[in-house]
């Protein structure tokens, strides 16, 4: 029977349905218990059939079940509400992200059974306000980084959970993470501020957000962010008299220590964010901060290319609003007022190249690599940034880092004709909802797919597009993804040659 609903694993499915039987010790009515699970397996055998991993699914059930407690209520919930045990199995067997959160967590079971609460949305605003009233009642140092890390597990949660059960489309999906990474950004800020103010003077936290300056590059730069994704970050600071130059700089390099350890250190429930600065001046080998005389003598005479394209996607984080001016008009100078050449256009391109061999390996490995791989989301991020550079000159509005609405006011400025964007746009669509579903369904940031059809099938239900022709076989899906990769190469091309750019 386990075999006929899609299990694999037979001995230890029911290994793991004897342990829904059997009641711990200290449970009350186990006959009682039992009766309800009998009532309640046709239907959690049958979810569980059509779910993308019966096998995960049913393991993560009985951890859920165990971490609860009480599974007299929960069995006799589940049965009275179909619509409960749906999206409860669904996100169990969608997501071990989730999974994990709701068997450390699982009073959170509550939000699968107030429908209500998946249909709310959340601005900076109001996540900024939230964490803040919980910040204000906390204790000491130690406690505020608890309640933060608390927080933004929560709204990953929440967000991961809406997006599982399709209440949230995929571009909301990364705007809701990138506004909650803002927010935990600009929250951590303060508290490392805040914890350095015995070593620097009382002062020290209004001095930090008129003097130092965070800007995001990448995808939270662009405002859509994916699961698990690292935080792209630059650091600059105002110049300062040089009499107190080298404590100024003593100062913002201690406090980017600091807001890394609250981010990226781990406290026993993982890390809250991966903070990553290689896009700084000089990569890994630069200042951790770098000064704004200094970064407009690099951009001048060091800056390569490539860089260019990277801080098309910049954004202030915070900043004093006379740094910000200062930085944004360098970066808008350094990326948009040189006439781009061919032999600038034909560099990024051999980078794009050495991308694709190096970590794309789509041949070599059998796989798809959505980033990096031949029509992957580089080459629409690349195409669409080479535009603006080509024309962020003559047209400001290009000057934006969201990848999606550049190529909107591309086309309504006649630069880029009608065909090519919707082939790009629904191939970045596409490609960030795969990224998505794989990325949610695993712990790590994954971006590549294999193509044995066992794996695409899983994937097939992770998407939760049945009716999607794409979504009809592992043959539709990997002739779908051929198609439309192989739009979006075809079109990458055709913008790196006219721009006068080698292959």
């Amino acid at each position: 029977m386990l075999a006929d609903r899609g299990f694999s694993d037979l001995r230890t499915a029911y290994h793991q349905i004897i342990l829904l039987r059997d009641a711990p010790s200290f449970a009350h009515a186990p006959s009682r218990m039992r009766n309800l699970l009998a009532n309640l397996m046709p239907g959690l055998l049958s979810g569980l059939q059509a779910s993308p991993d019966p096998d995960a699914g049913l393991s993560a059930f009985e951890s859920f079940a165990d971490a609860l407690g009480d599974r007299d209520s929960l069995y006799g919930l589940l049965n009275e509400s179909p619509g409960v045990l749906a999206r409860l199995l669904r996100l169990l067997a969608s997501s071990r992200f989730l999974s994990d959160f709701l068997c450390r967590r699982p009073e959170f079971f509550d939000t699968l059974v107030r429908p209500e609460e998946l249909k709310r949305q959340k601005t900076l605003s109001r996540f900024s306000a939230e964490l803040g009233s919980l910040l204000r009642e906390a204790g000491d140092d130690r406690e505020k980084r608890g309640c933060l890390r608390r927080y933004q597990q929560t709204e990953m949660f929440r967000i991961g959970m809406k997006d599982v059960l399709g209440e949230l489309s995929r571009d909301r999906v990364g705007k809701q993470m990138a506004a909650l990474a803002e927010c935990c950004l600009l929250a951590a800020f303060d508290l490392a501020c805040e914890s350095l103010e015995d070593r620097f003077g009382p002062g020290f936290t209004g001095w930090a957000r008129e003097q130092v300056a965070v800007l995001a590059l990448g995808k939270l730069g662009g405002n859509d962010l994916s699961y698990h994704s690292d935080l792209d970050l630059v650091y600059f600071y105002a110049d300062q008299d040089p009499a107190e130059a080298w404590e100024s700089q003593r100062r913002c390099v201690r406090l980017v220590e600091r807001l890394d350890e609250i981010l990226s250190v781990s406290q026993g429930e993982g890390t809250i964010y991966r903070i990553d600065t290689r896009l700084r001046p000089m990569g890994s080998k630069g200042e951790l901060v770098t000064p704004a005389s200094r970064y407009r003598e690099y951009l001048a005479t060091r800056a390569e290319a490539w860089e260019r394209l990277a801080l098309s996607r910049h954004r202030f984080i915070s900043g004093g609003g006379r740094l910000q001016r200062e930085i944004g008009a360098m970066i808008d100078d350094f990326v948009y007022e040189p006439e781009l050449s061919p032999e600038e256009v034909s560099r990024v391109a051999h980078l794009r190249r050495r991308m694709e061999v190096e970590l794309g390996r789509e041949a070599q490995q059998a796989r798809f690599h959505l980033k990096a791989g031949a029509g992957g989301l580089q080459d629409v991020e690349f195409a669409t940034q080479l535009l603006q550079l080509k024309y962020g000159g003559e047209y400001p509005e290009l000057r934006i880092p969201h990848t999606l609405t550049a190529m909107g006011r591309l086309q309504r400025l006649g630069l880029l004709d009608e065909g090519a964007v919707h082939d790009l746009s629904e191939g970045y669509r596409f490609l960030r909802r795969l990224e998505n579903s794989l990325r949610i369904a695993a712990t790590d940031g994954v971006s590549t797919i294999s193509r044995d059809p066992r794996h695409i099938r899983k994937l097939i239900l992770l998407l939760g597009e049945p009716r999607a022709p794409y979504c009809q076989s592992p043959e539709a899906f990997t002739d779908h993804y051929r198609a439309t990769t192989g739009r979006v190469r075809s079109h990458y091309r055709e913008i790196v040659a006219g721009l006068g750019g080698e292959l």
